[in-house]
């Protein structure tokens, strides 16, 4: 029953939060990472990245595959030279 008054009524559906809220969420889920002290620069690229892979399907559900975002790793380069690349990226 707990469960279901959870759902019913304080659950909120993804697509209904703002960019604020994803951002806020990607920024706590790196803050005990490496890219912590970056977290602003990563989680607007997080977002960016989630938001364009973003699909809604025919019956109207949104969805984030996640697994449609790769990352390449590049040796000998800065943290600040990351960057998101829309399509396919080669290194």
């Amino acid at each position: 029953e707990a469960c279901k008054y959870i759902n019913d009524v304080l659950a909120i559906k993804t697509d209904k939060l703002g960019r604020d809220a994803l951002l806020n969420a990607a920024k706590t889920s790196m803050s005990s990472k490496l890219v912590g002290p970056e977290s602003d620069f990563f989680g607007n690229m997080v977002v960016d990245a989630i938001t364009a892979v973003k699909t809604i399907n025919e019956k109207g559900e949104t969805k984030y595959p996640v697994k449609a975002i790769n990352i390449l790793k590049a040796q000998g380069k800065g943290v600040r030279e990351s960057m998101l690349v829309q399509g396919f990226a080669l290194n």
